[in-house]
């Protein structure tokens, strides 16, 4: 159970006077803490991913021009690993995120061309779950890259051999304020992956 929120709805029953822990200990003898198996964690994390790449039809989106590019699939699948690891997306949360992904690949046709479109898509969709006020300043560009990344530590992430690489896609397209250096043949993507999810109004 979730004490914490018991105890506020015993409150909220019974007035703010009442010491909800120790009223509720007439029906708790014994409490535990289960603990989180962060072994288990991270298997039963890309199980989940694999199971809604494939509810959510993204198998038919990246695959679709060439059956033998499965390196997309397993890029993006890696890579939202340590996004949720990053983040501590819950289930929930996951499914939002692949809502999110599902609407701006239907809204935008290049975005599953490149891995770099890949990546921002995914990074966009979960700031869209975890931190929607960010996402704000990334639309209206009134954020910079340290800003960012101070929010969301985003440099602690370890994209494990690509390391650095990645970092410098998302820093590179994301392009607030910033001279763009790399992927400069995307200078409005990041604005047209935020507009595709303002048109649906999911959080």
């Amino acid at each position: 159970m979730h004490k914490q929120q018991l105890e506020c709805a015993v409150k909220h029953i019974y007035g703010d006077e009442i010491v909800a822990h120790t009223y509720l200990q007439k029906f708790i003898h014994v409490e535990t803490t289960l603990p989180k198996r962060n072994d288990d964690f991270r298997s039963n994390i890309k199980t989940y991913i694999e199971q809604l790449f494939e509810l959510h039809g993204l198998n038919k989106i990246y695959l679709s021009r060439d059956k033998n590019r499965q390196h997309e699939k397993k890029f993006f699948i890696t890579n939202l690993e340590l996004f949720a690891q990053h983040f501590k997306l819950s289930l929930r949360e996951l499914e939002k995120v692949f809502t999110n992904l599902v609407i701006i690949h239907t809204g935008i046709e290049n975005i599953k061309d490149t891995i770099p479109s890949i990546l921002l898509a995914t990074f966009v969709s979960i700031v869209k779950v975890k931190h929607p006020e960010t996402l704000n300043k990334l639309q209206l560009k009134n954020i910079s890259y340290d800003e960012l990344n101070e929010q969301l530590d985003i440099s602690a992430i370890k994209f494990d051999i690509n390391n650095e690489y990645s970092l410098t896609i998302i820093k590179d397209m994301l392009l607030i304020n910033e001279k763009i250096s790399f992927h400069k043949n995307y200078p409005f993507l990041l604005s047209e992956v935020i507009e595709a999810l303002s048109l649906f109004k999911i959080s």
